[in-house]
């Protein structure tokens, strides 16, 4: 079967680079779960967990959503939304109650 790619996608990786991927996302969890037991400061522990997360967050769109081989303009709609998307999440934080 002849496979037709329009010419700015980008050929797909082979499935080793799959595992990979999926063997450092396990590797950054498990930093996240080791830097929530160890005894860290809250000022501290909360821009590592959060560094750690978008970065993994970036790993999984951008590979395992394809979104690094598509077309840019996804990319872009993806992120933009992502971005006002999680404005709302931070805003909300503020407005509910602690209890």
């Amino acid at each position: 079967m002849v496979e037709h790619r329009h010419p700015t996608e980008k050929p797909h990786p082979q499935p080793w680079f799959y595992v990979a991927v999926g063997i450092i996302l396990t590797v950054i969890t498990a930093i996240e779960v080791a830097v929530f037991y160890l005894d860290i400061a809250g000022s501290l522990m909360m821009p590592i967990l959060i560094g750690l997360s978008v970065i993994k967050f970036w790993m999984v769109v951008a590979f395992f959503m394809h979104l690094k081989y598509d077309h840019k303009l996804f990319t872009v709609f993806f992120y933009w939304r992502a971005n006002f998307g999680g404005r709302g999440c931070a805003g909300s934080n503020s407005v509910v109650p602690e209890f």
